[in-house]
């Protein structure tokens, strides 16, 4: 053995001897005045009580390697437990034997390798504590096996029984007795048999409760007896089938299955990976600062919004928020009526890379733009393969100069950080609403879609204050790195932002407005009329191009089409697309003709022109039938003026525009023409009894004849 290496009390002495037989001593103390350790055999139970070793022969033995130091203390968690990791039925085990075997073994002058003077200590101990001879002998023997501690009292409950080993079932009742008598019977290898084929059928594949499958069980496997009383089937169970209780199938069900496994049969695999799966990781720590990874999702707010002019429902909105990784920061978001799309998309980003004083000051809010300083395009993109699976998302890469991915399908826990956002934004701001969509809503409560005054003004201004109030709150939960520790950071995505830019920055790119609006505004064709230039309904022109130099245009070379840029959220900010690939879009503003629409988006734009297509829809067979009768009417009346005048009112063509200068000449008031005679009453004959005379001579219509023939005579009179 090394010189330096020197004998410790409580080490592990591992002895091999030629007939291959191991002993394990443990060093107890030394013994000064015989030059030699109190040793015990830990594995050999005939030589249980300490006993002397020379330290020579020690010394020896490891130095020819008879004998080595051990390491691994097979009781060294005992020397680790504290009383807060024991029971009280533990401590008070272990403070009992300790209070009787104290005396002895904490007494320097204690007989403990002298047999007669040990027997006689023992002897008194156990007068004193009226415990037996062998358990006092057993308890010391402990004491020095486990390391000479307090806690080598402590009994090892872990170690009682036999964990994942199936016991062999009697006649006897296994576990606790029932606590009301009910009968139990033991699950056999049989019954189990029985229960897992049910079980796998009701439970794993079917997915019926627990209770329900057990019954399903019973009832197939475990029948006595089928009788039938009448046309109703009597089932008796057999004994044990009655007998086995929910809990006993609950047992040995789950005893020998994977728990994860039973679910992804019962729910399948996306809803568990979504809903029930652990959560181990959190998502903030795919962004080392601001701007390394944005979150970009939609959803169907659950608010119904009105049309500001005509105050009639235009439906939900879709709305889209975007959301930095890092700071947990709302950077921009859209509001749009049509469905998600990647055009919404873009206009989401499009909204996050203006500064935000520009919407503050569009929608008319009073606060100030520092509490919303996200401005920007980001390095990463993060989507859930809707806008984004297609091939304008290779367009949308290209341009902006940022790498794009997507979350797999059916799995929004891929983007926590955004799904609770919404959660938020209905708790905080939509719920606030007076067409907000409750889904606990009782019956007999009205509609939000007919009792909703939320205009879409309105509820952008209300979600805008939401998210700045939201980027102003304290994150719970959120993982704050050593850094935000020693700056004292708050965990708020404002406070993180700023922390971010200032300490993280570097991934984030700002980009100019009219490059913006160049790369991401969506593009269509447009067309040169005499009013301007027509789109979606609309005329507009420009500073270079004024509406009545394009009507020159389109008379004189026919319609050309154009390409123009435009803002679905305000028909204002329509833009002409130049030719030239470094041009900047040239505004257009609205005609004349069109300036009543200014300030609203395209949506409510296109619903009041809905508006009118439906309602002439709706009134088109009406007006139809109305004008039908008013020429019939007007038909029956020049058929009546021939039968009074014989038909015949001069000769050909001449005479025919002699009848009618005089008639003119009648009604505009010149006193010299002669006058028509007044007709009398029966002037218009009935017509013959068919379906359309019979029509034309309503009574609406008898009457309103009469009284244009009193207004002619009336007129005539006084002329004459």
């Amino acid at each position: 053995m090394p010189a330096e290496i020197q004998l410790l009390r409580n080490q592990l002495i591992r002895w091999d001897s030629p007939a291959k037989q191991v002993f394990i001593e443990r060093l107890l103390e030394l013994v000064p005045e015989q030059n030699a350790w109190a040793v015990i055999v830990m594995n050999d139970s005939k030589r249980g009580l300490p006993l002397l070793r020379k330290t020579i022969d020690i010394d020896e033995a490891l130095r020819n390697g008879v004998a080595s130091i051990l390491t691994d203390d097979p009781y060294a968690y005992v020397q680790g437990l504290s009383d807060a990791d024991l029971s009280p039925a533990q401590l008070a085990k272990r403070n009992a034997k300790w209070t009787v075997l104290a005396p002895f073994i904490t007494d320097p002058s204690r007989p403990l390798f002298e047999p007669q003077a040990r027997a006689k200590a023992i002897s008194a101990i156990k007068a004193k504590s009226k415990i037996s001879t062998a358990t006092l002998y057993r308890d010391m023997r402990t004491y020095y096996v486990r390391g000479q501690t307090l806690n080598a009292f402590t009994t090892d409950y872990h170690r009682c029984g036999a964990p994942n080993e199936s016991r062999k079932a009697g006649n006897k009742p296994r576990g606790r007795p029932p606590k009301y008598g009910k009968k139990v019977t033991n699950i056999t290898p049989a019954i189990l048999e029985k229960l897992i084929l049910g079980l796998n059928q009701y439970f794993k594949d079917e997915g019926l409760p627990f209770s329900d499958a057990l019954k399903e069980t019973k009832r197939k496997y475990f029948v006595a007896r089928l009788t039938w009383n009448g046309k109703r089937p009597d089932v008796a169970l057999t004994d044990e089938g009655a007998q086995i209780t929910e809990g006993q199938a609950r047992y040995h069900y789950f005893k020998s299955r994977c728990q994860n496994d039973i679910l992804i049969a019962r729910v399948g695999i996306k809803r568990f990976n979504r809903d029930l799966r652990g959560l181990p990781n959190e998502s903030t720590s795919l962004a080392f600062g601001p701007g390394g990874l944005y979150q970009i999702d939609a959803t169907v707010a659950d608010a119904w919004l009105i049309h500001p002019w005509t105050k009639k429902p235009i439906g939900r909105p879709t709305v889209y928020l975007i959301i930095d990784t890092y700071s947990h920061m709302v950077v921009g978001f859209h509001v749009t009526f049509e469905s998600p799309s990647y055009m919404a998309a873009v206009l989401a980003f499009e909204q996050a890379c203006r500064p935000k004083v520009e919407i503050l000051t569009e929608l008319g809010i009073d606060l100030d733009p520092e509490l919303w300083p996200a401005q920007g395009m980001p390095q990463r993109v993060l989507g859930d393969r809707g806008e984004f699976v297609s091939r304008n998302s290779d367009r949308f890469c290209s341009e902006l100069d940022c790498s794009l991915s997507n979350t797999a399908p059916y799995r929004a826990d891929a983007k926590g950080i955004i799904e609770q956002s919404f959660r938020q934004t209905n708790l905080h701001t939509i719920q606030w609403l007076d067409g907000y969509v409750d889904r606990n809503r009782d019956r007999g409560d009205a509609h939000p879609k007919n009792v909703t005054t939320t205009t879409p003004r309105t509820f952008m201004q209300m979600l805008v204050i939401g998210i700045i109030e939201r980027n102003r709150s304290r994150l719970n939960g959120y993982p704050l790195s050593r850094e935000h520790y020693a700056d004292g950071v708050e965990p708020r995505p404002v406070s993180l932002w700023e922390w971010g830019m200032a300490n993280r920055s570097g991934q984030l790119r700002v980009l100019p407005a009219a490059q913006i609006r160049r790369r991401l505004l969506p593009r269509e064709e447009a067309r040169i009329t005499a009013h301007g230039i027509s789109f979606r309904g609309l005329h507009f022109e420009s500073e270079q191009l004024p509406a009545a130099e394009v009507g020159t245009i389109e008379r004189s070379a026919g319609r050309e089409r154009i390409t123009i840029a435009f803002d679905p959220r305000m028909v204002d900010k329509t833009y002409l697309v130049s030719r030239q690939v470094e041009a900047e879009l040239e505004p257009l503003r609205l005609t004349p003709r069109s300036a009543r629409f200014s300030g609203l988006s395209w949506v409510e734009m296109e619903a009041l022109v809905t508006g009118q297509k439906v309602a002439a829809n709706a009134s088109a067979e009406s007006d139809a039938n109305r004008k039908a009768s008013s020429r019939a009417y007007q038909e029956q009346i020049a058929n009546a003026d021939k039968a009074a005048h014989g038909g015949n009112h001069g000769s050909g063509v001449r005479a025919g525009k002699n009848h009618v200068r005089k008639l003119e000449a009648h009604h505009d008031g010149l006193a010299n023409i002669p006058t028509l005679p007044p007709e009398p009453a029966t002037a218009i004959p009935p017509s013959a009894p068919d379906t359309a005379t019979a029509a034309m001579h309503s009574a609406e219509q008898a009457r309103m004849a009469d009284k244009l023939r009193k207004q002619i005579s009336g007129k005539t009179d006084s002329k004459t």
